[in-house]
């Protein structure tokens, strides 16, 4: 079994403990049946009618307490499952949570949905299903065994023999099954991507009176999909096949030496029953095994996926302490490919406490590189970076961030209260929430809402305007204790009197030091900056001072 099922199951051992008592008394009551079964007919061919008819209704008892643990069963067996999906999403998240930003950005999100989605399915059936049934499977073998040999000890040894026939086979299908499944799981995650994408694309769309796409992209990615499932589906067919043939024809041989042991009058004539009953038992139940231990092996890749995201190495890097003078660049050279050009060539610059740059220049010229650096998502740089007087790489990426402030152009809004927009969960005092409220200059926005903080904030923030938007950024910063501000192309899409009023509000607190990323510097915000710099100097030699 592969290390990470086990540890899941290690992990719900109690759930999973009383899963196997109640599947192990299943076993009881189903051996139980085939024994009642097997005597009856004894009984019947004897003429011992009382006999038969207590023999039945022993077996009328067995069967109906088995049904009901079926049912107890199929809960239990629920109730683990999600308990340990749950764990395997809490474990990927937890392993991207803790990856580079880089890494994080080197594959789209619907592909880490695929992750959470569609694998964490696959790993249930293929994964947690396929050991219940080999361990349901096990105990009915090891009771139909011991209740055969019971009867003649050959057919313990036939079974015995056998069983090494049915373990064997399936071992020609392991790579190949391994290798169509992570196929498949790469194809769906393509078509997570591909749909992500097209939906996203709708408006763009929509306005090139191209929706058709919107059909043609979708049946296109589900049939790449259908190419891979149906490929996993034919040699999971085959391999199944190929075991289940395998094992009737054992479970014939077995019924053979059963006849030949009757004729011989070596065994009562009921054995013929029992060993129909128990030898199918016995070669299905390894048939079970075989073909879950196949399907459990197919998963191995999967979780193989996931183990090579990097974690980031913080061992010895330090937290930072509250921002004091100054961040620094000295002589930063930082291309996006090993091949390509830098787009920063020995640049330099110095963003002092509390006061207030503007970035301008051409698109592609840098300035968001600038701000990436400064805020510690772009790593593969060559120089130094300082925060205050402590090197970049020393620090831990997640306390650098908690100083920064980042506002885009499409400030993320989480589909909660507004109130948890602003506090993100955290017990923050009504007095600190409205003391920023005020500051970034929601005050009246929120008193002019009926449900006021505890408004819903609809998805993507729809219910909200874009100044709006970034005044909730802004404040969520505050409320952290953050006083540093990078805003790259913040106001773009907004209308001129709402960007102006954001930029005037930010630029002009004294206590904000601000890096500003602009196509369109206003000469009101141009004039209360101390230093505005254009993205022709990133690639020469000369510093910003």
């Amino acid at each position: 079994m592969d290390k990470h099922l086990r540890h899941y199951l290690w992990e719900f051992k109690g759930p999973n403990s009383l899963l196997v008592i109640i599947v192990l008394f299943m076993a009881v009551m189903q051996t139980a049946n085939g024994i009642g079964s097997a005597n009856a007919l004894t009984a019947l061919v004897a003429g011992q009618f009382p006999k038969f008819f207590l023999w039945v209704g022993l077996m009328t008892a067995a069967y109906a307490l088995y049904c009901g643990l079926m049912g107890v069963q199929q809960y239990q067996f629920s109730r683990c499952r999600q308990l340990m999906n749950t764990a395997i999403r809490r474990d990927i998240t937890a392993r991207l949570s803790n990856t580079s930003y880089e890494v994080i950005h080197s594959q789209s999100p619907a592909v880490y949905a695929s992750w959470l989605t569609n694998d964490v399915h696959t790993i249930g059936v293929n994964g947690f299903y396929d050991a219940l049934e080999i361990v349901e499977s096990s105990f009915s073998v090891i009771f139909a065994a011991a209740a055969l040999t019971a009867y003649h000890y050959s057919l313990s040894i036939a079974v015995l023999v056998l069983a090494v026939v049915v373990y064997l086979v399936p071992k020609a299908f392991d790579t190949s099954l391994q290798a169509h499944s992570l196929a498949m799981t790469h194809a769906n995650e393509r078509l997570m991507g591909r749909i992500s994408d097209v939906l996203s694309g709708f408006d763009a769309l929509n306005l090139l009176s191209l929706r058709k796409l919107l059909v043609k992209r979708t049946v296109a990615a589900s049939n790449d999909v259908a190419v891979h499932v149906n490929s996993w589906q034919k040699m999971y067919g085959i391999t199944n096949a190929t075991i289940w043939g395998t094992s009737a024809i054992c479970q014939n041989l077995v019924l053979l030496l059963t006849g030949y042991l009757v004729w011989q009058h070596l065994v009562p004539v009921g054995t013929v029953n029992a060993s129909m009953n128990f030898a199918g038992l016995i070669f299905s139940g390894l048939t079970s095994v075989m073909s879950s231990y196949m399907d459990m092996k197919s998963i191995i890749p999967i979780f193989n996926k996931f183990d090579q995201v990097p974690v980031r190495d913080t061992a010895g890097l330090e937290k930072v302490a509250p921002f004091t003078t100054a961040l620094q660049m000295h002589d930063i050279t930082f291309a996006y490919s090993e091949e390509g050009q830098p787009i920063l060539k020995n640049f330099s610059l110095t963003v002092a406490k509390n006061k207030k740059y503007a970035l301008i220049g051409p698109s592609g010229s840098g300035k968001s590189t600038v701000l990436n650096l400064l805020i510690g998502n772009l790593t593969n740089y060559t120089g130094t970076l300082l925060y205050d007087t402590t090197n970049y790489r020393q620090i831990l990426p997640d306390s650098l961030i908690a100083q920064v402030t980042y506002l885009d152009q499409t400030p993320f809004m989480f589909n909660d209260t507004l109130k948890n927009n602003l506090t993100m969960g955290e017990p923050y005092s009504d007095t600190a929430v409205a003391t920023v409220i005020q500051r970034v200059g929601l005050a009246k926005m929120v008193a002019d809402l009926p449900g006021g903080l505890s408004t819903m904030v609809e998805k993507d923030g729809h219910n909200l305007s874009g100044g709006q938007k970034q005044r909730i950024v802004l404040a969520r910063g505050l409320l952290q204790g953050r006083q540093i501000v990078f805003m790259d192309e913040s106001t773009a899409s907004l209308d001129p009197l709402s960007a102006q009023a954001i930029e005037e509000m930010i630029v002009t607190d004294p206590h904000l030091t601000v890096v500003m990323v602009t196509h369109h510097l206003r000469p009101v915000i141009a004039d209360q900056m101390d230093q505005v710099i254009n993205s022709t100097v990133f690639t020469t030699t000369h510093p910003v001072k």
